[in-house]
């Protein structure tokens, strides 16, 4: 059975001055405990917060896994509740997010530091998130000690939506390095569908960026040139001339 922790006594600042970096090995350890998890029920999963960036491509440390599940939050809490490897909340929220404590480690896996990693298990539709999970997103691996393990993320293009009303919302520094990646790497996955951004976010994430940085991310997504698209068509859309 889960161990369990009080959400009036959790401290994330503490935890953090306990464990200072939490290595990739242990995010990917606990990453596939959960998935497994899921899997294991038959519930579509998907990847999509700074972890799964990292997946794709991206060096912005995290200390944390963020998963999205197609299905009903109750049904989460009686899987969890069942596992030893998971410390808990010992109340219930009447919300559609779960934040558990995954045990990464000697004693658990093969991972050299002993280190608990927060996983943060979210219904799908989250911020602009799709409903569905099995259409929307992509294959991905993860590297461990025992090799390559194939793992999903979400779409690049959802994760972006996501990161935009994330940032909308809390105006973090992360949330836009995040975006400032997948928009640098990926241009043609806002390019094919800018609009349907959110026309909001997106010009709030805009706006937020330097004048030396925004003409050039600007340059790089509507000229961004792919068959049957014209991204000239796009300019409007955050008010570039």
């Amino acid at each position: 059975m889960a161990s369990q922790y009080s959400l009036a006594d959790y401290d994330s600042d503490e935890e953090r001055a306990k464990y200072p970096q939490v290595p990739e090995d242990n995010l990917a350890s606990a990453a596939l405990f959960c998935v497994n998890m899921l899997e294991s029920k038959n519930i579509n999963y998907a990847l999509f917060g700074g972890f799964a960036i990292r997946l794709l491509g991206g060096k912005r440390d995290t200390r944390n896994v963020d998963i999205l599940f197609q299905g009903n939050i109750k049904d989460i809490w009686s899987i969890v509740e069942t596992q030893h490897r998971l410390v808990i909340p010992s109340s219930r929220l009447t919300t559609d997010i779960l934040k558990v404590l995954v045990h990464t480690g000697p004693g658990y896996d093969s991972c050299d530091v002993q280190v608990p990693v927060a996983v943060t298990l979210i219904e799908s539709g989250y911020r602009g998130s799709p409903k569905s999970l099995a259409t929307n997103r992509l294959l991905s691996s993860v590297d461990t000690i025992a090799g390559h393990r194939p793992i999903y993320v979400l779409g690049v293009f959802d994760i972006i939506n996501v990161k935009l009303a994330a940032f909308m919302h809390d105006r973090l520094d992360k949330d836009k390095e995040d975006l400032l990646f997948l928009m640098r790497k990926y241009p043609e996955k806002v390019c094919t569908r800018i609009k349907d951004l959110d026309q909001e976010a997106a010009t709030i994430f805009m706006d937020s960026l330097p004048d030396d940085v925004r003409p050039e991310l600007t340059e790089e997504i509507f000229n961004f040139k792919i068959h049957g698209v014209t991204p000239m068509s796009h300019r409007e859309y955050f008010g570039s001339p």
